[in-house]
């Protein structure tokens, strides 16, 4: 017998079926949704069945009838007895094998895909080492691990992520397009809400698994001042000024936006058409800004009780001048010492940096860099 599916236009000549109600040999119909179904062959009558029609969205052929979940009616789903003819012994048996090779078939794309998640595993861990595992699924994780992913994809672009258990809120100012930022949200996606059945279908991934997820992920970018300008330059075209132009040059303002990086750009400058795929598009073009030079790494603090390096030069003893007399020494490894009669020249010397220190070893003097010695030479006497 022909397994086939087929469109349906209405249930003459059906019966709902329970599944102690089926005998062996009986052909069933099984309607997946409204207009779809499978024939069903019963290889072995009886009410002990479990879901395994769900894990094949339904499109099941020739299968033990235990392997189905009975489906009410609602939404045009059911199991249905035809006024087709018994099968005979031997569609009976290609039934059985056929379902034995189902099961078969189910266990070996579960072990591939178990295979493929452990690689997929191992990659990640070694592509992402510097984010931090998730010790559980929620917004909150998926977060702090976004606000990593944006300092090093997108420097200098400062973003706000804000998070709860279910969902993580990413707001910002110009710099990237929503498209550019949702490569690295969609990787923290925790599923999706079906709007046909109202219901939050969720879906697991090994990215989620490691470095967390959430049901929600919203994206916010704020450039109002460049849709500003590209709305004015439109405008500026346009031959009515009205209600209907103004809101038309706004979306389209809104639009080119949409898709423009505006990383590292100054003012608004023109409106040109490029030749796109036999069409034509308008793109902005913005000022060129340099980029942001990095920062400098930080000198880590000392924590306690780590080993201080020391300035081991000896310093220099009290030394006596005649009056109205000024010398330069070595006061350190990196530094030198102004002494004597400087009250004369203190201003000179504050101005160009010299630090007073009434606590030297050689008397009060002022402190200067050593390599900036030759600067105040001159005032040595």
């Amino acid at each position: 017998m022909q397994t086939t599916k087929m469109m349906i236009l209405g249930r003459e000549g059906l019966t709902e079926i329970k599944p102690n109600a089926a005998e062996v040999g009986d052909v069933l119909q099984y309607e997946s949704g409204p207009g779809s179904m499978s024939f069903l062959i019963v290889t072995a009558a009886g009410a002990d069945y479990c879901q395994a029609c769900e894990r094949c969205g339904g499109y099941l052929h020739r299968v033990d009838f235990r392997t189905l979940r009975h489906i009410s009616e609602k939404f045009g789903i059911g199991i249905y007895k035809t006024d087709r003819p018994k099968a005979s012994e031997e569609e009976i048996e290609e039934a059985k094998a056929g379902n034995l090779k189902f099961i078969a078939d189910g266990k070996a794309a579960e072990e591939k895909d178990a295979k493929e998640a452990a690689a997929e595993k191992v990659r990640l861990l070694i592509k992402y080492d510097f984010l931090e595992r998730a010790e559980s699924r929620g917004g909150v994780a998926a977060a702090k691990n976004m606000r990593t992913l944006f300092k090093r994809e997108f420097p200098g672009i400062k973003f706000s992520v804000r998070s709860d258990y279910s969902s993580v809120n990413i707001g910002w100012d110009n710099g990237p397009t929503v498209e550019a930022v949702e490569k690295i949200t969609n990787n923290f996606s925790g599923g999706h809400f079906n709007g046909m059945e109202d219901i939050y279908e969720y879906s697991s991934s090994v990215f989620g698994n490691l470095f967390g997820s959430a049901q929600y992920v919203f994206t916010s970018r704020g450039a109002k001042e460049a849709t500003d300008a590209i709305k004015a330059a439109i405008m500026e075209n346009q031959a009515a000024d009205n209600y209907d132009s103004q809101e038309s040059a706004r979306r389209e303002a809104w639009e080119i936006v949409g898709k423009t990086d505006l990383t590292n750009k100054g003012a608004f400058i023109r409106i040109e058409y490029v030749d796109k795929e036999n069409s034509c598009e308008k793109i902005a073009i913005f000022e060129e800004l340099p980029a942001p030079a990095p920062k400098k790494a930080t000198t880590p603090r000392r924590s306690a009780g780590s080993a201080k390096t020391t300035d081991t030069t000896p310093r220099p003893e009290p030394v006596e001048l005649e009056a109205g007399q000024v010398r330069i020494i070595d006061y350190s490894a990196k530094a030198c010492a102004i002494i004597g009669d400087t009250k004369p020249i203190k201003d000179a010397l504050k101005e160009r940096g010299a630090r007073f220190n009434f606590r030297l070893s050689c008397g009060p003097g002022w402190i200067i860099p050593k390599k900036r010695r030759a600067d105040f030479e001159e005032f040595a006497a």
